[in-house]
């Protein structure tokens, strides 16, 4: 909601805010949307190491977007099988 301005201002922050608070409880979808966020030109700070940390996490619960994310980097992240 807050990352797209659907029926609020967007608000990236916010929108981190709100998604770091379920992703650290393990919601893959919020990892995943998180790493989105850190790798888009929209984030301030733009952070890929952060956006491949999410990935990661999301990857690790079969969320296969985060997988394919990590697959197309291109700062060479190392995918254990």
């Amino acid at each position: 909601m807050f990352e797209l301005g659907e029926g609020v201002v967007q608000n990236i922050p916010e929108a981190i805010t709100w998604y770091t608070a379920a992703a650290e409880q393990g919601d893959a979808e919020s990892q995943y949307v998180l790493g989105t966020i850190y790798e888009s030109d929209n984030s301030e700070p733009q952070n890929q190491h952060i956006a491949n940390k999410w990935y990661l996490e999301a990857a690790a619960q079969g969320h296969k977007e985060a997988l394919a994310a990590l697959m197309q980097n291109p700062t060479g992240a190392v995918i254990a099988h």
